[in-house]
């Protein structure tokens, strides 16, 4: 979506219906700047760079109304690469309502490298990066989302309380049987849980067990009445490593995991994964957020169950947890939202049932897309106003 002024100074939007409110924007600079209806043609008087934040805004206050502005059509803006990447990145997190310190920003540049010195430089030098991204109180997000900080540390407060909350439960968990990998996803990783979340859960296991662990996460957390609380949906066999689709949405998923045992075979995953490297080439691996490793009576038990399990009673388990289950999650399948997200794999169990990647990624698109539409319309501002 591009933007063109009629003639130099205003720049004219069409709008699908009308507003129900004039909308006055003032700037404290030399130039008073106000954006103005007028039978369905939003009109925004301007003065240099102010022109971009009042595009933006105007974008946003229609969107609350359901009303649809449209402008010419401008050939795209190619930013540089390193301002391209921050503006991507920045992007793709506020999806999640996440604002990034600068060191997340650096770990999660998207498709490039950079340093932080670097990434400070940049932000300050560049117009579009400075009128698109914002930085306070030493995070970084989209400009006019100041409020996602305090957003964040709410979650990162609700995050740690429920962690706390189930951390006796992730113990048993991380003590079933053949898991060696067991790993926070999602907002559970981010710290970034809503009121009434969950935990999400990748669990990785010794050999074709993957349906054995599931029924067991399944009896145990119903059991304790931690069903609702422990979403355990993505569960595979450190024989098939390899993810599908190889898309940002799980690059980002698979950088971002916090494992609770299991550390060496994520690291093994992540480099069964390539493509996550190619979307985030910076990427550290983080540390999980507390200490679920099982004490002397739950190691001995796990390693007890495994050897008792191993004499064959734990493939005749396997075979009959994968026929029941199956059988039972086969007979809800008319209610995934999803239904391409869910394999029944024998080493392969991804259950997403509900997943968001396909919107995810398009609402990204399109943030970043608006995003570049604002620049190139405070662009071709300026290139008329210096004629």
């Amino acid at each position: 979506m591009g933007c063109a002024p009629s003639a130099p100074g205003p720049v004219c939007f069409q709008a699908s219906s009308r507003l129900s409110s004039l909308t006055v924007i003032e700037e404290p600079e030399p130039h008073a700047v106000q954006a103005v209806e007028k039978g369905g043609r939003i009109t925004v008087q301007q003065s240099g760079f102010a022109a971009l934040r009042l595009c933006s805004q105007a974008h946003y206050a229609a969107s609350l109304e359901g009303v649809r502005l449209t402008m010419p059509r401008q050939d795209p803006i190619e930013l540089p690469p390193r301002e391209r990447a921050i503006l991507r990145t920045v992007a793709y997190s506020s999806l999640f309502d996440y604002p990034l310190t600068i060191q997340e920003l650096r770990s999660n540049l998207l498709e490039t490298a950079a340093g932080e010195e670097e990434l400070r430089e940049t932000l300050r030098s560049s117009l579009p990066l400075r009128e698109t991204v914002e930085m306070a109180e030493g995070f970084v997000f989209l400009r006019g989302e100041r409020d996602c900080i305090r957003r964040r540390r709410q979650r990162e407060s609700l995050s740690r309380q429920l962690l706390k909350k189930n951390q006796w439960v992730l113990k048993l968990v991380c003590s079933i049987p053949f898991t060696r990998l067991v790993a926070l996803s999602g907002s559970a990783a981010h710290a970034n849980v809503a009121q009434g979340g969950d935990i999400d859960l990748l669990i990785i296991t010794q050999g074709r067990r993957v349906w054995w662990a599931a029924v067991s996460i399944l009896l145990l957390t119903k059991a304790l009445g931690r069903r609702r609380t422990l979403c355990c949906n993505f569960i595979l066999s450190d024989r098939h490593l390899k993810v599908e689709p190889e898309d940002l949405f799980s690059a980002n998923q698979m950088i971002h995991l916090r494992p609770l045992i299991g550390e060496s075979l994520h690291r093994r995953f992540l480099e069964a994964n390539p493509f996550v490297r190619r979307f985030y080439p910076a990427a550290e691996v983080g540390n999980a957020p507390l200490n679920c490793r099982s004490g002397s009576f739950l190691s001995a038990g796990k390693k007890a169950s495994e050897w008792i399990l191993s004499l064959g009673l734990g493939a005749f388990l396997e075979l009959a947890c994968r026929k029941a289950y199956s059988a039972y999650l086969r007979s809800k399948s008319k209610g995934w939202r999803s239904p391409a997200q869910v394999v029944l794999g024998r080493d392969y169990l991804k259950l997403h049932t509900e997943s968001h990647r396909q919107q995810i990624l398009e609402d990204f698109e399109r943030a970043v897309a608006e995003q570049l539409s604002v620049v190139s319309c405070q662009l071709s501002v300026e290139k008329e106003q210096g004629k």
